[in-house]
């Protein structure tokens, strides 16, 4: 089974909910759910060079 997950914050974004959901998404990994993760391009906390790493090409 498949599972969308759409935070509005994901590592390596440094804000709480980003770091608050890694127990339950481990968990239904560790079951054998495919996680499927879409979120923005990460802003806080992180530098420049992080963020262009982060960013989609295309």
């Amino acid at each position: 089974m498949k599972i969308l997950y759409l935070p509005a914050y994901f590592y390596p974004e440094q804000a709480a909910s980003a770091y608050l959901s890694d127990n339950r998404n481990q968990a239904f990994a560790d079951a054998g759910f495919d996680m499927v993760v879409y979120t923005p391009v990460p802003t806080r906390g992180i530098s420049i060079e992080e963020r262009k790493i982060q960013t989609p090409k295309g």
